[in-house]
């Protein structure tokens, strides 16, 4: 996703609109594997190999990780960014039954929307304090909480989180 988490940024369009007009072509969700004279040979949502004369490769910005977030606990699969759930979602893979989204962003409220839109049971959102949407819709749970840890192996059983009044829930 041109600009990463930030992709609705107004500059992010203004860049991407320049960039595109300039004749590049963009390549999301891709990894680059290997550039040759005849191009670029990759995997993923564009995979293949593709014809081309430069190869830029920018990393950009990207929601954070989980040790980012701080949260502890067992290396169990399930943890995911938004932009690789965004997708999963589009190419009709469906992450998880019940979600929990961690954030308030724009991309944390879409993700969550869509999740539900492909057939989740229910998604909770976990911030800190307030959420902006404070009313969820239909099917979403919004909780104040930091995330801390999550249990489970071979993927997520449950998440700790501290609310903003020092208590310890697990969802």
């Amino acid at each position: 996703v041109l600009g990463g988490a930030d992709w609705e940024v107004d500059q992010i369009s203004v860049l991407t609109a320049r960039v595109t007009d300039a004749g590049a072509t963009a390549v999301c969700g891709t990894q680059a594997l290997r550039w040759e004279r005849s191009g670029l040979f990759a995997a993923g949502m564009a995979g293949g190999v593709c014809a081309a004369d430069l190869l830029v490769i920018a990393t950009g910005h990207r929601p954070a990780t989980a040790a980012e977030w701080g949260i502890g606990g067992m290396r169990c699969g399930g943890v995911i960014s938004g932009t690789v759930a965004t997708h999963l979602l589009a190419s009709k893979v469906l992450p998880g039954r019940r979600p929990i989204v961690l954030g308030d962003s724009r991309l944390a409220r879409r993700v969550s929307a869509e999740l539900l839109r492909a057939g989740a049971h229910e998604v909770i959102r976990v911030a800190p304090g307030p959420l902006a949407d404070a009313v969820a819709a239909s099917g979403i749970t919004l909780m104040d909480a930091v995330p801390l840890s999550v249990q489970g192996r071979p993927r997520i059983e449950a998440l700790e989180g501290m609310t903003s009044s020092g208590g310890v829930v697990t969802l």
